[in-house]
């Protein structure tokens, strides 16, 4: 149903937000300023999936949601990267590891489904595409800092 397809798309803006939420955060503190640039830009991107989805539920009429997930991990792993940044450079990158697993379970999850829209699923799965690159920078990123650590 439209309202299926609506929550499906309104539980992805939210992962992706606590996605954005935590890429400034690792760029607010990591101190190399190449890596810093590159999670801004991995932030910039996922800002721009999040448009794009935001607009995609307002078409279909439903209204978009705004804001993170708040819930208390994702907000606990986002103070975590502070420190973690500054003392455990792995352990850092481990962190943003798994805010992205949680992210590409929610998009497998949402592509799982039957019922959801043709065009609708034609729309996530490019969008999907695009995270699977981000995820390749992320790969080059990582091993920058496992260099500089």
């Amino acid at each position: 149903s439209r309202k299926e397809d609506i929550d499906a798309i309104n539980d992805l803006i939210e992962t992706l937000i606590d996605s954005v939420n935590g890429y400034e955060e690792a760029a607010d503190v990591a101190r190399d300023p190449s890596i810093k640039a590159s999670f801004h830009q991995l932030a910039q991107e996922r800002r721009s999936i999040v448009r794009d989805f935001q607009s995609r539920v307002e078409m279909q009429g439903g209204k978009a949601e705004e804001s993170g997930s708040f819930s208390a991990a994702a907000h606990r792993s986002f103070l975590n990267l502070r420190s973690l940044f500054q003392n455990d450079t792995k352990a850092a990158v481990a962190e943003v590891e798994r805010g992205e697993n949680v992210l590409r379970e929610h998009f497998e999850t949402v592509l799982r489904n039957e019922r959801l829209d043709p065009e609708l699923r034609t729309f996530v799965n490019s969008v999907y595409d695009r995270i699977r690159l981000d995820h390749a920078r992320w790969d080059s990123v990582k091993q920058a800092l496992e260099a500089a650590s």
